[in-house]
């Protein structure tokens, strides 16, 4: 899913690759049962708020 945000909504490829890290880490932690990092937590929820406001601008324009 994440490789047709670029088509859809013009996200850039950087950001792009910072999300597939995200989506990485968060699948490792989901089969090894660590615990989440604070400072992951936080870079994971300001990428999805970001990610938010640039589908909704797109989707207004």
């Amino acid at each position: 899913m994440l490789q047709a945000l670029p088509l859809t909504i013009g996200l850039d490829k950087n950001r792009l690759i910072l999300l597939d890290q995200l989506r990485k880490q968060r699948n490792a932690i989901d089969y090894s049962g660590d615990l989440v990092s604070d400072a992951l937590t936080s870079e994971a929820i300001t990428q999805a708020e970001s990610l938010l406001t640039l589908v909704k601008d797109r989707f207004r324009g």
